[in-house]
């Protein structure tokens, strides 16, 4: 971790934030949790550029079915119609790439932070734990991530739009049944 560089610098500076949450709020778990929100916050117009991104995928790539179908045996035009279709859709693929690379070295300082503080991070959040940085002894932890994560991939399949994005979310229910298992 010594050699991450500007991972490191961003460590430093979020160190003494996380500790005068904890001298606030005198507890390590809710000044964790309090620090992870205030990042959350902080990245929150990349959420949103993300959303947009992923809005716009959407639509581009309807509208990319719908030629590709229309011109499926005229390669040169639907070459020339894509790239048409992309400066009028404003689409870019690299797009969420600069997004990524931002956000990044953000959660690796977050990281950083934790990793940085030790074995001596205690919670009243977590009584049956003797620190953060020691292994559940009762396992209730990976059931609660398996969880939250479980259910954090199923909010986007709440409302599919169309009949193929229904069978899209039968086929794939299975998988979201063994995604909390994966997770251990």
């Amino acid at each position: 971790m010594s050699n991450w560089g500007p991972v490191v610098y961003l460590a430093g500076l979020l160190k003494p934030i996380l500790g005068g949450i904890e001298g606030f709020v005198h507890d390590w778990g809710l000044a964790v949790i309090l620090l992870t929100l205030m990042v959350r916050i902080c990245l929150f117009p990349m959420s949103i550029r993300q959303a947009r991104f992923a809005w716009k995928n959407r639509l581009f790539t309807r509208a990319m079915r719908d030629l590709r179908e229309k011109l499926k045996d005229k390669p040169d035009q639907l070459k020339e119609s894509t790239q048409i279709l992309m400066r009028e859709h404003k689409f870019n693929p690299l797009s969420p790439l600069g997004t990524m690379l931002l956000q990044m070295p953000i959660f690796a300082a977050v990281y950083g932070v934790f990793y940085h503080f030790g074995g001596n991070i205690t919670s009243a959040l977590v009584p049956w734990a003797h620190a953060l940085s020691h292994s559940d002894p009762f396992h209730i932890m990976p059931f609660v991530v398996a969880g939250l994560t479980g259910l954090g991939v199923l909010v986007p399949m709440l409302q599919p739009e169309t009949v193929e994005g229904v069978s899209l979310v039968k086929k794939f229910m299975p998988l979201m049944y063994m995604l909390p298992v994966m997770l251990f």
